[in-house]
């Protein structure tokens, strides 16, 4: 792999290692039929009920032990379902133009290093990677992105719209199986 394909690949790779950190469940906003507005972390999303947390980013431990933390909210009782979306637009073009300078300084300097000190010879090469770097960001931050949710007066089913969304994506902890 060249230089260049070097310093696309390390800003995909920050930007999913940033996207990581971000892990969890997304924030939703639950308005019930009894007029009730319910605000938490989606733990996981099933068929007939959404699991909330009161707070956002409890670990894992403390839910285990205080189920109590955890809020089911059955379909029937739901009249409306809304999650803001998200941008990772400008942290994406941040850390790729963070890796576009890093990376461009340094393979621009050992293209033309014939020992002066103020030996600019490759510095289009840098200024070239600064902007890959930019615009890779841009393209990684957009694809990882998350538009507005919004679910009306959901339907059996409807709310596995939100699995994606989940803590618990995948599988729940057996924790939270425990509360069928």
């Amino acid at each position: 792999m060249n230089k260049f394909g070097c310093a696309v690949s390390l800003t995909v790779l920050l930007m999913i290692a940033y996207n990581t950190l971000l892990a969890g469940g997304r924030e939703i906003t639950i308005a019930t039929r009894s007029g009730q507005k319910i605000t938490g972390e989606l733990l996981s999303a099933r068929p007939n009920e959404l699991l909330l947390s009161y707070g956002e980013d409890i670990d894992d431990a403390l839910l285990a032990q205080n189920t109590n933390l955890i809020l089911r909210v059955p379909a029937v009782d739901i009249e409306t379902v809304r999650a803001e979306g998200h941008s990772n637009v400008l942290i994406g073009m941040a850390i790729g133009t963070g890796v576009g300078l890093l990376t461009g300084e340094k393979i621009a300097g050992s293209i033309h290093d014939n020992g002066k000190q103020w030996d600019f010879s490759g510095i289009g090469i840098g200024i070239g990677l600064i902007f890959v770097g930019l615009v890779g960001g841009t393209i990684v931050g957009a694809a990882t992105s998350s538009g507005d949710i919004d679910i009306e007066e959901p339907q059996a089913g409807a709310l596995m719209e939100l699995k994606s969304e989940a803590r618990y994506s995948l599988e729940e902890p057996s924790f939270l199986k425990k509360l069928q």
